[in-house]
């Protein structure tokens, strides 16, 4: 079974976040589940539970997770399927611009979390200078495989979106990382200058926010 790479690739950038020894962990969209092998094997966490749409790499995902139910983020019955567990943490890694009700994801989330529980997101910033770039340049707007103009993609965001979205939702950002690049594709290099770019123009250089977030 061949999957896209951009889809199981180990987040190191969100992982990273899960610093509470025997951490209880929920992944969304956990693909293949090497975040969740990686947490347990580094005895991060106790354990990790998945939620997956895709059933081949639920099945996948199964071999190392504590639990995985196979099923849609949006759905509540599939929620309900993963038992009455509340975690420390809750993985969202690009995962909220793949549904129409990201709100809903993000608050059934929220219900989840423990008191002190926190909800690490990534998602692609559609404020990229590569999206002006085709739209007012190129004239027209791609449908890839994976990156900013990934196919699958529903929703867009920008950092004000996501921070608007996550204040009447009564969540709060704790921390935010850029990941940087200068065009969307993986071998593009930022020229010398490309110091420069980064510090003048932030928003239209990251291509990827990645957000520790708390409930208020």
């Amino acid at each position: 079974m061949t999957f896209n790479p951009s889809y199981i690739g180990l987040r190191q950038d969100l992982i990273n976040y899960v610093q509470k020894k025997d951490a209880v962990v929920l992944d969304l969209g956990c693909s293949n589940g090497i975040n969740g092998k990686y947490l347990l094997d580094q005895k991060l966490a106790k354990k990790v539970i998945g939620l997956e749409y895709d059933a081949a790499m639920a099945e996948e995902a199964s071999k190392w997770l504590s639990k995985v139910v196979q099923g849609d983020v949006v759905n509540i019955a599939d929620w309900e399927k993963m038992g009455d567990d509340s975690f420390d943490y809750v993985i969202m890694g690009d995962i909220i611009e793949h549904v129409t009700d990201s709100e809903k994801v993000l608050l059934l989330a929220k219900e989840r979390l423990k008191k002190d529980g926190k909800i690490i997101l990534s998602l692609p910033n559609i404020q990229h200078i590569d999206v002006a770039l085709h739209l007012y340049i190129k004239g027209y707007f791609p449908r890839n495989e994976r990156g900013i103009f990934d196919k699958t993609h529903l929703r867009f965001f920008t950092q004000k979106d996501v921070e608007t979205m996550l204040e009447s939702l009564g969540l709060q950002i704790l921390e935010m990382k850029r990941h940087y690049r200068f065009r969307d594709a993986l071998n593009a290099r930022f020229p010398f200058y490309g110091y420069l770019l980064k510090r003048l123009f932030p928003k239209l250089y990251t291509f990827q926010f990645v957000f520790l977030i708390a409930k208020k």
